[in-house]
């Protein structure tokens, strides 16, 4: 019995107990000796009729209407028997007639009291049920308004976590681009001698407290390889699957309900409040070496490192990629000997070359060089893969150089001539673009290598026509006229496009900043006429430097602190119970 039949059934034998007590009315006006049983009759009627009336709204919303079937066919049973014996012989007799003649009471008293009592056994029964199914109801309702509560709780936790985060977040590089990016480089099966065949990276993995220090020259891999990190997923925020730490919610409020910035005091707090919470957290910071030693920002990284180790977390496990730089190399061995789980690898030696070797073929299989001989692809892998040196980047540059040639004496030409370290191709690639072109380009990739931030397009038409030396250093008629007309100048190979920004290669900003204290290659920011084809521009240097902090031009292009370095941890992944914090230096 579904809502709707349970409640034509109470209407049904409300409708009966209205007949009934209509018929009654008649008696109590035609049967004068009777009327105290008719009166109490008739009463008991009128409340069994109530009581039906709110069973017929409660019958709707009933959780079990089988419970209204026995009460209301005993109901029903005993009116109909009822209202029989009232009518008696008069059944099929009209009205009027009925009208005409004194009407003959059909009850004793005795049976007349025994009536009174079934129907308020009756209207017993169906009270109780109505206050039953009433209060069930009232439960059912509190429920609802419950649930509402705490969806509206739920949504409002929701809301202040994404405040707290935006909070955390805001004005700095989210890593997951970079990632992205890094992981679209990478090739299959390489890579595995670290991830597979290492026992020092799976020691690391498991090791309470471990460090983990993966060095190597320019262009080995190193970031591709700590992006390939297993399991890690990189999302947009640490918080996304967890509890808001009240101690973040602190500092939230502190900070003026997030309209301050948070300290690096309290970042670290924070910091230190969400690692506990995880069973396994990995710290991995890329590319530690492009940190800048400019106000001591390198220092003061290296510093926070060695407090988060000092933590002590069982937890806690540490991954650093760099170059092996002296100050860097130092600070590490201080770790070494205060960590029991300190491990150094080195991205160099047969296994970074067996990459190499495996990128080359896959590289070589691709569209734009299927066209070549057989035997000219496997010259070229065998040339390129042995003076390599391990270094990918070369590689890819390399290729790229090779891919624009159409004729095969050209192309085994080529790679005798080829540059062997990647600052003598960045000189060659300069000296390539047209005479007219090299200064745009050559302020170009000052600006992109030094901006605090990714530059749009738009923004570096308008940073490359700064003249300091000039007055005024902006003139209107110096404007490119068409943007865009920037890529057609700068190299592919010295730049990407990200959506609506242009970022450079780590490795062109070392080019413009001269040669690292610690690297090996030698090279020379000279052309060969005696120029410079790397020396940066004044321009350029004013303003990342902070001391032109000025809108140039319009167009919005301003100096901003790089905080990178050592804010960048509120952008992570998670596995169950684990968390990857991804920094960029």
């Amino acid at each position: 019995m579904d809502g709707l039949s349970g409640a034509a059934s109470v209407i049904a034998v409300l409708q009966l107990a209205t007949a009934v007590g209509s018929a009654l009315k008649d008696y109590y006006e035609g049967v004068r000796d009777a009327r105290e049983d008719i009166r109490k009759l008739y009463g008991s009627i009128k409340g069994l009729e109530g009581i039906l009336g709110r069973l017929k709204d409660v019958a709707k919303g009933m959780s079990d209407e089988t419970l209204l079937t026995q009460p209301l066919e005993g109901v029903r049973a005993d009116l109909e028997d009822l209202m029989k014996k009232l009518q008696g012989s008069e059944a099929s007799e009209t009205r009027a007639r009925r009208a005409l003649q004194s009407l003959t009471w059909p009850f004793k008293k005795k049976d007349a009291e025994k009536l009174v009592v079934a129907i308020e056994k009756h209207k017993s029964s169906l009270s109780l049920l109505v206050g039953v199914e009433s209060l069930h109801l009232g439960f059912e309702q509190f429920e609802i308004t419950a649930d509402i509560r705490a969806d509206i709780n739920k949504a409002q936790i929701q809301e202040e976590r994404r405040r707290i985060i935006d909070w955390l977040s805001g004005g700095i590089p989210n890593p997951s681009q970079e990632h992205n990016i890094a992981r679209d480089k990478h090739e299959e099966t390489t890579g595995s001698w670290l991830i597979h065949d290492n026992n020092d990276y799976s020691g690391w993995l498991t090791a309470p407290n471990s460090f983990l220090w993966l060095n190597g020259g320019a262009g080995v891999g190193k970031s591709i390889l700590c992006k390939y990190l297993p399991a890690l997923k990189i999302i947009s925020a640490i918080l996304s699957s967890r509890d808001t730490p009240q101690s973040l919610q602190n500092e939230y409020e502190r900070a003026n309900v997030g309209q301050q910035k948070p300290t690096m005091k309290s970042c670290i707090t924070m910091l230190k409040e969400v690692m506990a919470g995880f069973d396994n957290v990995y710290i991995v910071l890329d590319a530690l070496d492009e940190c800048p030693k400019i106000e001591d920002k390198r220092r003061r990284l290296l510093d926070l490192l060695r407090d988060i180790c000092n933590w002590n977390l069982s937890s806690l496990h540490v991954l650093v990629t760099s170059r092996r730089e002296t100050d860097i190399a130092d600070s590490f061995t201080n770790f070494a000997d205060e960590l029991d789980h300190f491990t150094n690898i080195i991205a160099a030696g047969p296994q970074v070359e067996e990459d190499v070797k495996k990128y080359l073929q896959q590289q070589l299989q691709s569209s734009v060089f299927r066209k070549w001989k057989k035997s000219l692809r496997r010259d070229v892998e065998i040339a390129l893969a042995s003076k390599a040196d391990g270094m990918f980047r070369l590689v890819a540059l390399q290729l790229e150089a090779l891919s624009r040639l159409r004729a095969e004496s050209k192309i085994r030409s080529a790679m005798e001539n080829l540059p062997q370290t990647l600052d003598a191709f960045y000189d060659r690639i300069i000296l390539e673009i047209p005479e007219e072109d090299q200064d745009y380009a050559n302020r170009a990739l000052q600006w992109i290598a030094f901006a605090a931030r990714p530059l749009s397009l738009k923004e570096l038409a308008e940073a490359v026509i700064i003249s300091p030396e000039n007055e005024p250093c902006l003139r209107d008629e110096d404007r490119i006229m068409d943007s865009k007309g920037l890529l057609d100048i700068i190299p592919s190979g010295l730049i990407r496009a990200v959506h609506v920004e242009i970022e450079v290669d780590n490795t062109i900003e070392e080019f413009f900043n001269g040669p690292s204290e610690d690297t090996s290659e030698g090279y020379s920011n000279e052309s060969s006429d005696g120029g410079h084809v790397g020396s940066v521009d004044g321009s350029v240097v004013e303003s990342v430097n902070g001391n032109d902090a000025e809108s140039v031009g319009g167009s919005g292009i301003e100096s901003e602190d790089d905080s990178r370095s050592h804010d960048s941890f509120t952008s992570a992944g998670t596995i169950p119970n684990t968390i990857c914090i991804m920094l960029v230096a």
